[in-house]
Parts: C-alpha cells; structure tokens; sequence
C-alpha cells in the first residue's frame, strides 16, 4: 500500500498538507517508543499509535517511516504539525483505536 491509499480511506485524515508517496512495507502499533526504537528493523513502515508526542516526529525521521498514524481523535497540537513539516514526516488522524484501525487497514488490503 501506498501512503497516498491512505488518504482514500474514509476514517483516516491527512493532518499535514504534505505526504511522500513511499510504499508502506509494514504497519507497527506501538506506544511505547523504546519499542519502536528497537523493533522496527525496515524503513518505510507506518506507526500506528495514540502517543501524541514530538519525540514522535523524530522516532519517525530516525526510523525513516513511511508516516505516522495517531488514534482516538486525539488532540493534535500545531508544534507538532509544525515539526512534522519541518522534518517532512507525513501525519495521519482517525478516531478509530488502534485495533480498529488495523481492522480496517487489513480489510481495505484485501
């Protein structure tokens, strides 16, 4: 799948005006950073989480993500916007948790 697909699929929004077009090779659920860190052993993976947090934006860019998708409509802040623009790290919402979210990702890649 591409990040662009993600855009396409109704419960997810595009948070930044900027997205890659990188082929996503997995998706990780995870909110727990040290996690992260350690066990994404490809690029261009996409997190999937609800640690709405700047150090997000620099896990993403030192793991070279695919993007990043934040759970649970939670509030997004436009310092981190700001950052993951800077960094060039694409940002998705939705207000599905986690599960559903990779419930709908699984469906939609059938």
């Amino acid at each position: 799948m591409l990040v662009s697909e993600l855009k396409h699929i109704d419960c997810i929004e595009l948070v930044t005006n900027i997205f890659n077009d990188k082929k996503i090779s997995e998706f990780y659920i995870s909110d727990l950073f040290s996690n992260v860190i350690t066990r994404m052993k490809v690029t261009n993976m996409c997190l999937i989480t609800t640690r709405v947090s700047i150090n997000s934006i620099a896990i993403a860019k030192l793991q070279n993500m695919a993007c990043i998708i934040f759970c649970e409509s939670l509030q997004i802040d436009e310092e981190l916007i700001s950052k993951a623009k800077e960094q060039e790290v694409t940002i998705f919402k939705t207000s599905k948790t986690s599960f559903e979210l990779a419930k709908e990702l699984m469906e939609h890649n059938e």
